[in-house]
């Protein structure tokens, strides 16, 4: 009898383990479109002769990201930028500038286009770039954590079945140049995905992929309005997304990535200021075709 009744278990569970399991995968169809919104939010905190600074910088922006090509096993993506909308708040260091606040409206990224090819679990090939002058200059100055392009959203799946709990990891390598600067920043980073669990939500059937980093460091050298720096830092990242199963590309995702950097100014105004710096992303699908 309680052979029985192990065996019905064995049966029971065996196929609802299975069923958990969830191969993770991009499948693209030729002229499908997504849109999305993307949000950021930037607060950072320096001491500049023994005076507090801070700003807040919010961006806000929409782009169209269309299936361009889908062969051998290879996708190319599109993504369409519209117009751009940044608020900017600048408190501290009253003695020299009073409290600023200002919002800008870029029109010059509308209509800019980014493509990325990538593998069907994510891994990207080339990328690419076409844009006016302009719009280059205003991508630029805010790529720094404020703005999410596609390749900061697109995952890199594991190529086999997970199960809920397991892990992969990834490492990526960003280059950022400034528009009023010359110079390189390099970031690094390590992150550790997790599969988390499957959900309905925003009507999509969705894996929750959790992230979090295991190293991210920040080094470069710049020179901005003739004054050589040197950056170097490290942070961390925390964050979650909604990846809809069926084609991979996600619903929903949000991360806030938290930075201590120092910047040491070198020549006849050598000084070392500590940075410390927290972005709040999101980027939402608002519909599909």
């Amino acid at each position: 009898m309680h052979r029985t009744i192990l065996l019905l278990c064995v049966g029971v569970l065996c196929p609802l383990a299975a069923a958990a399991q969830i191969y993770l995968q991009y499948q693209l169809a030729p002229r499908s479109s997504y849109a999305y919104v993307n949000t950021s939010k930037v607060t950072q905190e320096m001491t500049v002769m023994d005076q507090d600074l801070t700003t807040q910088i919010s961006v806000d922006t929409k782009y169209r990201i269309n299936i361009t090509d889908a062969i051998m096993k290879q996708y190319t993506l599109s993504c369409v930028y519209d117009t751009v909308r940044i608020r900017s708040s600048v408190a501290g260091l009253e003695s020299i500038s009073p409290r600023k606040d200002s919002t800008l409206v870029f029109s010059a990224l509308a209509g800019a286009v980014e493509n990325v090819t990538i593998t069907p679990n994510g891994t990207v090939l080339s990328t690419s770039m076409s844009m006016s002058k302009e719009a280059s200059a205003v991508m630029a100055s805010i790529s720094n954590n404020a703005f999410s392009g596609m390749r900061r959203f697109l995952l890199v799946y594991p190529s086999k079945e997970i199960s809920p709990g397991e892990t992969w990891t990834t490492s990526t390598t960003d280059t950022m140049s400034g528009r009023s600067m010359s110079g390189n920043v390099i970031t690094a980073t390590d992150l550790t995905l997790r599969f988390e669990r499957l959900v309905d939500t925003l009507g999509y059937h969705c894996a929750v992929i959790s992230s979090t980093s295991t190293k991210m460091s920040v080094l470069g050298t710049v020179q901005q309005s003739g004054v050589d720096m040197t950056i170097d830092g490290s942070g961390s990242i925390n964050g979650v997304a909604y990846m809809d199963v069926t084609d991979g590309m996600p619903v929903l995702s949000s991360a806030t990535v938290d930075m201590d950097t120092r910047l040491a100014m070198v020549g006849q105004a050598s000084m070392i200021i500590p940075l410390q710096m927290q972005t709040v992303a999101s980027v939402q699908r608002v519909g599909s075709k």
